[in-house]
């Protein structure tokens, strides 16, 4: 995954690790909120820009959830006691007095629902102590202050979703060989802060599990006295120890424009400093910040800090007019120099921008098989730093509460927006590149998402949004909800969106997932089409008798000289069926028009149906799809088996009566691989393929009976 600050271009992520989040979200749903493990790498990744320096430890490996009961606690007295690793650690860091721990920092969650700033006050204490590189875990039971030196005592503030943290009253100074223990203890009977949600690890480098003794901790309504039992927990705080400096700059954040968009004029970006020192303010003028730009677009300008920046201070520093208008990645590095700096490693922060295409060409197809053709970004639209939910899949997802796995409507891949583990509001954006809307023809999108009958008070929904102003703000304009009380076999349905409301604008669209907490969401086969430059008041189709009959109306024709009408298997490939000339005089009309057409050809499968409005000048534009569905045939594929397979496919064909069928595998486009005759018996019959030298992929399983298709299924070979 390619990151940038509050952005990143869209990857995939595979079913192994979809697995693993299950099993994190199903772990707990109370004292432990999980959030994906790979988003929690991104979330430390991109917080503030932070980097693992020379004098900084920062511990979060293993990352996979958060916590309130790891440095607040839920009760009126509190405390908990970790263990950090030499092999976490390094053996070099903070070995003398000169390079001590002088400050320690905890990790507030972007999910923690908490009012902060937060102060927790008086009798907050930290306690460290060098152990054996042995231990590594606890033994269960009570715990003593013996061999602990008492590094901190007062209050923590926690300010800003991030790190926050404390200087130490007392430093302390590691044993080059040992592992870390830390005690810490809040003893001043306030509960009121248990909502702070810490970040936390799973285990440690050593024991990754949840299940493993790598802290313990006290929640209770006496004071902790050093020899109350601790109960066992798997789950450590992330933290960083800290040296500070006497002078010391920190290049802390840089500010980009909102979202990758196409950068049509100059952009701001800016970069702030931090005075992370603990004795020298930094004089005006006395701090150089260079910006450097690689990549897509080039850049370089310096600029000096304008005001005195006191210890623990910061300075946002902007650099202006800066052309972005290239297409490709923009990689973005910030310097900070300043004379005496004690540790020249904090001095860089990077991050990067794309400055996408401008998408001319009508339709505009995504399946979202690679390479990609619009929807390549996501977002978060929570605090910075939170995880989108948005994913590109090209395996199944399924669980427990769903009736089948979601799986591509069409091709390899889909879009997956992730809910079961995002709190109730999350918001996240899949996003275009930027799209140039025809001024002279009305403009829909179409597409198709997964409903399901699960979880029918969490109504999860998927929105279709656009910016004009380059991702800064994003507007609604149509929503679908995931559950459908209809959709007890979950099912892909198409929708339509008119953006005609944008035409001649250049615009961003993106599909703003909404989280209630409630089950996932596959999208599918994205369609921007010019739609008919007539009033089109309906396009709909049915099943009449042995026919499919297609009505269509209009209200207002302009230069119309008719339609071509086309069907399709699969709502993405279409053929031409019929041509229907306008009944409106020299194609022009002001009142009601009815136009009616029967398909008697139509498959016996799924039909979708499209109109082309024909101009008199050769222009033409697309109507919106619809779907009419065969009657049940007599013969069924009733299932396959191995799916996915290796070597030897299974297909079971159930059929009502003795019938002559033929069975063909073919690819995706429709190039027959294997084809075999079977005259069935009623009931059940099994016909057999090798599928051993196929190459990876999917593949369909066709069956036909007198020429005619009457059945197909996908499947997918490994």
């Amino acid at each position: 995954i390619a990151l940038k600050q509050s952005h990143f271009y869209l990857s995939e992520i595979t079913n192994p690790i979809l697995s693993q989040l299950q099993k994190i979200y199903n772990m707990t749903k109370r004292s432990l909120h999980s959030i994906f493990t790979l988003t929690l790498l991104v979330i430390f990744l991109l917080g503030n820009s932070k980097k693992i320096y020379a004098q900084t430890a920062t511990i979060n490996n293993t990352v996979g959830a958060y916590s309130g009961n790891v440095i607040s606690g839920g009760r009126p007295y509190h405390a908990m006691e970790a263990i950090y690793l030499v092999s976490e650690f390094g053996t070099i860091k903070f070995n003398t007095a000169a390079t001590a721990i002088t400050r320690i920092e905890f990790s507030l969650n972007v999910g923690s629902p908490a009012t902060y700033p937060a102060t927790i006050t008086d009798s907050f204490r930290i306690y460290l102590k060098n152990v054996s590189a042995a231990t590594s875990l606890f033994a269960s039971g009570t715990t003593s202050y013996a061999g602990y030196t008492k590094v901190y005592d007062g209050s923590i503030s926690f300010n800003n979703v991030g790190w926050n943290g404390v200087n130490l009253t007392t430093s302390f100074t590691r044993t080059a060989t040992s592992n870390l223990q830390m005690l810490v203890v809040r003893n001043n009977g306030d509960s009121s802060h248990a909502g702070l949600f810490i970040d936390c690890s799973t285990g440690n480098a050593t024991n990754t599990a949840s299940t493993t003794l790598s802290a313990r901790r006290y929640n209770g309504g006496t004071p902790f006295n050093g020899t109350t039992s601790l109960t066992a927990s798997g789950f450590r705080p992330a933290i960083q120890f800290i040296h500070q400096f006497a002078t010391d700059v920190k290049t802390s954040s840089i500010t980009l424009p909102p979202a990758s968009s196409c950068f049509t004029s100059p952009q701001n970006i800016a970069v702030t400093i931090k005075n992370t020192g603990i004795t020298n303010t930094i004089a005006a003028g006395a701090a150089s910040v260079k910006l450097s730009i690689a990549g897509g677009n080039t850049y370089t300008a310096s600029k000096l800090n304008a005001t005195t920046i006191a210890i623990g201070g910061s300075e946002t520093i902007t650099f202006s007019n800066i052309n972005l208008g290239l297409i490709g990645t923009n990689s973005i590095q910030a310097l900070t120099t300043v004379s005496g700096d004690g540790d020249k490693t904090n001095d860089t922060a990077f991050s990067s921008i794309i400055t996408t295409d401008i998408l001319s060409t009508f339709p505009i197809d995504e399946g979202a098989e690679a390479p990609l053709t619009a929807f390549k970004y996501l977002r978060s639209l929570n605090p910075v730093g939170a995880a989108s939910n948005w994913y590109r899949l090209t395996s199944n997802y399924g669980n427990s509460l769903l009736s089948d796995s979601i799986t591509p409507n069409n091709g390899a891949a889909y879009y997956f927006y992730y809910t079961p583990g995002a709190a109730s509001g999350t918001k996240g954006l899949l996003y275009s590149d930027c799209i140039a809307v025809p001024a002279s023809a009305a403009t829909a999108v179409s597409f198709f998402m997964t409903h399901d009958s699960s979880l029918s008070t969490r109504l999860d929904s998927i929105y279709v949004s656009a910016s004009t102003d380059k991702g800064a703000t994003w507007n609604r304009v149509g929503g679908f909800q995931r559950y459908d009380a209809a959709a007890t076999n979950l099912t892909y349905q198409q929708h339509t969106v008119n953006v005609s409301a944008y035409a001649g604008q250049t615009v961003q669209f993106g599909f703003e997932g909404v989280s209630k907490g409630g089950n996932a969401i596959g999208l599918d086969d994205i369609n921007f089409s010019t739609v008919l430059p007539i009033k089109l008041n309906s396009f709909i189709g049915s099943r009449e008798g042995n026919k499919n009959v297609l009505n269509w109306q209009t209200a207002n024709e302009i230069n119309n000289k008719g339609f071509e009408l086309q069907r399709s298997t699969n709502g993405k490939e279409f053929t031409s069926i019929a041509t229907v000339n306008s009944k409106a005089e020299n194609g022009n009309s002001a009142t009601i028009l009815n136009y009616s057409y029967s398909d008697d050809k139509y498959f016996a499968t799924t039909n979708y149906y499209r109109l082309i409005q024909l101009d008199r000048d050769g222009k033409s534009s697309y109507s919106n799809i619809v779907l009419v569905k065969s009657p049940i045939v007599k013969t069924e594929i009733s299932r396959m088996y191995p799916n996915p397979v290796k070597e030897k496919l299974n297909v079971v064909l159930t059929t009502l009566s003795a019938s002559k069928l033929i069975i063909s595998v073919t690819d995706l486009v429709g190039k027959t691989i294997a084809t075999k005759s079977i005259e069935t018996t009623q009931g059940d019959n099994i016909v057999s393929f090798n599928t051993a030298p196929l190459a990876a992929g999917t593949y369909l399983v066709k069956v036909y009976a007198a020429n005619t298709e009457i059945a197909t299924e996908k499947f997918i070979k490994q």
